[in-house]
C-alpha cells in the first residue's frame, strides 16, 4: 500500500504558535516513530521520506508565511502596549507631591505602576522598558535639573528594582498572595540598595552636577527634623522612610489592580 505524504493544513494562530516555538533541529532524541512508520516529534515537525529527513528548515510555506503574520502582529501589539504604559508612567511622573515630615526634595508618584502592570503582562524586560521610557520622556519633555539626569537615574533604578523582585516571587507561583509577597521584599531590598547608592552615588551626583552640596541637603532636611545633622542621617531618617512609604503604596495599590487584570492575565493572549 502505497504511503501518503504527510500535509499540513492552514493552522490557526495558537497552534502555529506553539509549532513554531518548538525547537529546530532534528535530533535523533526529539523524534519518535509513529505507527506509519513517519518520524515526527511531539508537534510534528520532523517526518522522514526513504532516506530523507525534513526539518524545520523544510516547512512548507504556508507555515512560513502565516508564521511570520502572527509574530508581527505579537511583536506589533507588544511594543503598542509598551509605549502606551510608558506614556502613562510619564504623565503619572508629572503628579509628583511631598510628603509630610519629610525634606522637599523627596517628592512621591505612582510612576512605577505602569511598570508593574507591564511586568505582570508581558514579562520584566518590558517592565525594565517601561522605566526606562518613562524616565527618558521625563527629560527629554521637561528638561533635568542637572546635566546628568541624576534623578531620573535613581527612579529608574527604585523602580527596576521593584519590579523584578516583585516578578521574581510572582513568576514562581502567580497568585496575590505571591505579588504581594514579592512587592513586600522588594521595597525592602529596594530600600537597602538605594539607600547605599543614595549615600555613594546620588547625593554626591546632585552636589557635581547641580551644585547642590551635601549640607545643603542635610540643612534643608534639618528644618522637618531636628535629629538629622549628617549624610549618613539624613538617609536613615527620610530616604530610607520614604522608600519604604512608597513601597507600600505601590503594593496597596496594585492589589487591586491585580484582581481586576487576574483573568486576563491567566489568558496571556499579549504574549
Amino acid at each position: 500500500m502505497e504511503r501518503r505524504p504527510f500535509v499540513l493544513k492552514k493552522p490557526k494562530g495558537k497552534i502555529l504558535w506553539a509549532f513554531l516555538s518548538q525547537p529546530g533541529p532534528c535530533s535523533r532524541t526529539s523524534r519518535r516513530k509513529t505507527a506509519s512508520g513517519f518520524l515526527k516529534p511531539a508537534m510534528g515537525n520532523v517526518r522522514e521520506s526513504g532516506s530523507r529527513t525534513e526539518c524545520a528548515s523544510h516547512r512548507p510555506p504556508i507555515i512560513k508565511k502565516y508564521g511570520v503574520i502572527i509574530l508581527k502582529q505579537a511583536s506589533l501589539k507588544k511594543l503598542v502596549l509598551v509605549a502606551l504604559l510608558a506614556t502613562i508612567g510619564f504623565l503619572i511622573m508629572l503628579i509628583a507631591f511631598p510628603i509630610p515630615m519629610m525634606p522637599g526634595f523627596l517628592t512621591l508618584d505612582f510612576s512605577d505602576l505602569p511598570a508593574l502592570i507591564g511586568t505582570l503582562l508581558l514579562g520584566p524586560g518590558a517592565g525594565v522598558a517601561i522605566e526606562a521610557i518613562k524616565n527618558i520622556l521625563h527629560v527629554l519633555l521637561t528638561g533635568s535639573l542637572t546635566v546628568v539626569p541624576v534623578g531620573e537615574f535613581a527612579n529608574f533604578s527604585a523602580g527596576s528594582i521593584l519590579i523584578l523582585v516583585s516578578w521574581y516571587f510572582y513568576h514562581k507561583r502567580p497568585s496575590i498572595a505571591s505579588l504581594a509577597i514579592g512587592m513586600v521584599l522588594g521595597t525592602v531590598i529596594m530600600t537597602a540598595i538605594m539607600s547605599v547608592a543614595n549615600y555613594f552615588v546620588i547625593f554626591p551626583g546632585y552636589a557635581l552636577f547641580l551644585g547642590f552640596s551635601v549640607n545643603m541637603a542635610v540643612s534643608q532636611a534639618q528644618a522637618v527634623n531636628h535629629g538629622i545633622d549628617s549624610l549618613l542621617t539624613l538617609i536613615v531618617y527620610s530616604v530610607m522612610p520614604f522608600n519604604i512609604i512608597k513601597g507600600a503604596a505601590l503594593t496597596v495599590l496594585m492589589i487591586p489592580v491585580y484582581t481586576r487584570l487576574r483573568n486576563f492575565l491567566q489568558k496571556r493572549s499579549i504574549v
